[in-house]
């Protein structure tokens, strides 16, 4: 048993060798355990991924300020997907941000301070964001950017504002542990976050880099 009493997930297999350039995977649910920690693989696997010139992307609602320094030992080598697509950057250089209009963050803060009982929470949010920006949007604003093509690109998702995403990769993954819709739209389940879905799958995939730990 493995992961939550689990059985391990089979790893996705492939008969062809993909041209892998752009790797984007969310955080919580995806990337990260559930402890909220970067498995150990990861560094070394990121290392091995840069020196192939293929580019790692975190994908969150989190800032970026939030993502820049959680993955600050490799962070200039990295593209970030911050704030659900509203800020897209790599490494230190803004590549597209969709922002809210100061009239219309004036009308949002008025309804809020019109709630009663309205606190902060560590487990509930509210993102409020233009109906254009999605991590879909920002993904395809990376691969206009770099010249990097759906064919070249590869994403992991779990929750329901990854579901663009998954319409901007021709290698989509829905972890197992995923929304049913999101399922749906890949192409692909990647193990859970659990047994370290997304380090293994990157290592299962011919041409990327291969250690032990696919099996």
């Amino acid at each position: 048993m493995n992961g939550r009493g689990m059985d391990p997930v089979p790893l996705p297999s492939f008969d062809h060798r993909p041209d892998i350039r752009l790797i984007a995977a969310d955080l919580d649910g995806t990337l990260l355990d559930d402890e909220k920690e970067l498995h150990e693989h990861f560094w070394p696997l990121v290392d091995a991924l840069v020196e192939r010139g293929v580019l790692f992307c975190p994908a969150s609602g989190r800032q970026y300020a939030n993502l820049y320094e959680r993955f600050r030992p490799l962070a200039h080598e990295m593209v970030f997907i911050a704030e659900n697509g509203a800020f897209v950057v790599r490494g230190t250089e803004e590549i597209s941000s969709d922002t809210l209009s100061p009239g219309l963050v004036r009308s949002v803060v008025n309804v809020v301070r019109d709630v009663a009982a309205v606190v902060v929470s560590g487990v509930h949010w509210l993102d409020v964001m233009n109906p254009s920006t999605s991590k879909g949007a920002g993904l395809r604003h990376i691969q206009e950017a770099l010249g990097i093509t759906p064919g070249q690109t590869m994403v992991f998702g779990d929750f329901l504002n990854d579901l663009e995403m998954m319409d901007e990769a021709e290698y989509s993954f829905a972890m197992h542990n995923a929304h049913p819709a999101l399922r749906e739209r890949a192409r692909y389940v990647a193990p859970p976050n659990s047994q370290n879905g997304v380090v293994r799958t990157i290592s299962s995939v011919p041409g990327l880099p291969w250690t032990d730990w696919s099996g």
